[in-house]
Parts: structure tokens; sequence; C-alpha cells
């Protein structure tokens, strides 16, 4: 039964987590199946291998970590649409701005569960002698090629259609090993989930509009994480990550959330 579950919460996670039903709600009806499966498939560990072991002074500098990456974000955006002429309007300028909120909430702590966490551990116990520093680094260049295929090889003239440029692309790298590093550096998902939930509350719930057009999502990506001030803050902050965590990172004999958890 074990098998059954893990595949079940992998396969529905893009239904539960890109919201193809609509509606606000989706993706925290997701994070309740993710969670609810996740107990079924590993009982005696799964707060563990979610990354959801979370200590207190993790949670409670939390919301701390999430107004603070919120505050750059919005400070990010405004100059690169002020440095192409957009329209920038912030999130709590729109319309259902409670809705949109409680979904980014959702919607990031499904992904750290599922491409954080536990696409971790997966990758820790598939690859050889793993290192922390080596599995970040791989998963980090996996986050950006799936987005760059995610966006790039839909069908001509659909929506959100595009490809990403190399400096979006080094800045979802850059995402990609802060996350990972944070993750696997204090084994659990509190100051990366913190962080994601505060920069997509900002820049995915907010509007673009370019010429009277709203800017797609691949635009959008070029526009605030290519522009140079976001890629050079996304990688400062990953080897800030890497510094004060490397302790952690080399010198760990693995890279499980939790040494003693096993396959």
């Amino acid at each position: 039964m074990k098998g059954l579950w893990i595949a079940l919460l992998v396969c529905g996670y893009p239904l539960l987590f890109y919201g193809l039903f609509g509606g606000w709600w989706v993706a925290m009806t997701g994070t309740l199946l993710i969670v609810g499966l996740a107990r079924l498939a590993w009982p005696a560990d799964w707060r563990q291998r979610t990354g959801l072991c979370i200590p207190g002074r993790a949670a409670l500098a939390a919301p701390v970590a999430y107004l603070a990456c919120a505050a750059l974000a919005f400070g990010l955006i405004s100059r690169a649409a002020a440095s192409h002429d957009v329209t920038f309007s912030p999130v709590w300028e729109l319309e259902r701005f409670g809705f949109a909120i409680a979904h980014s909430a959702a919607q990031t702590l499904n992904e750290e569960i599922v491409l954080g966490a536990l696409l971790l551990n997966a990758v820790t116990v598939w690859w050889k002698r793993p290192r922390p520093i080596l599995v970040s680094v791989a998963v980090a260049a996996a986050f950006a090629l799936f987005h760059l295929a995610f966006y790039g090889l839909r069908p001509e003239g659909a929506v959100n259609m595009g490809l990403l440029g190399l400096p979006a692309l080094a800045a979802l790298f850059g995402i990609g090993v802060l996350r990972n590093n944070l993750i696997l550096g204090s084994r659990h998902l509190g100051h990366a989930w913190a962080l994601h939930f505060g920069w997509n509350t900002i820049f995915l719930n907010s509007a673009y509009l370019l010429g009277g057009q709203s800017l797609d999502e691949p635009q959008m990506f070029n526009l605030v994480l290519g522009h140079w001030m976001t890629v050079a803050a996304v990688l400062t902050g990953a080897a800030v990550a890497t510094f004060v965590l490397r302790r952690e990172l080399l010198e760990r004999p693995g890279a499980n959330l939790q040494p003693e958890v096993r396959p």
C-alpha cells in the first residue's frame, strides 16, 4: 500500500498545485491530501520526510522572513517594472486580495513539500554516497530546466507559451540553491516556505501591464527574475545561505532531512 500512497501523492500533485480545476481553495485541498497521503505512506516519520518537523524558534521567525521577502520582492519588482515602462499594480490594490494570499500560502507549501523536502530525500536515496551540496546544486539545476520546459515546450500560441532568458534561468537556479540549502541545512522547510510565500505573494499575484496588455508568465519571469538586481540579490542569498550552513552541508554524511530515516 505504501507505493500506492506515494504514487497518488506524486500523480495528484500537479492537479492540486497548478489549480487546473480553478478556485482559490484547490491548493488548500491539495495541502490536506498531500499531508494525509504522506502520513499513510510514512506513518512513523512523515513530518521529517515532508520537512514539517519545524522547531518553535523557526516557526516564530517565519512571519518575519515572510514580510522581509515580500518587501524585497516589492522593491525589486518596482525597479524592474519601471526600467521597462511596465505598469505594476501590487496585489493589495487588486480585487480578491485575501483569496490570493490564501492560495499562495497553500500553493507554496505544497511545492516546498513535494519539490523540496520529498524530492531532496528521494534524490538522496537514489544517489550513492550523496553530498548535500551536490544534491542541492543538481536539484536546483533541474528546477531551472523544469521552468524552461514548462513554458517553452507548449504549443505555439498556447497560453503562457514562451522562452525564459538566461538571466531568468540563472535567478531560478540561485533560488533553487537557496531553497535546497535552507531545507537541507535546517532539516525542515520553515525558512524556505516563508521566503517562497513572501516572494509569490507579490510576484505572482500582482498585475503587470505594458501598452495596455497584461504580461504573460514567461514575460513576468524575464522582466522580474531577469533583471540584474534580482539576479544579484538571489545569487547573493544563495551564497550567504551556503556560507552560513556550510558545516551542515559539508560535514553531514548524507543529505536526508533526518539521517536516521531510511526508505
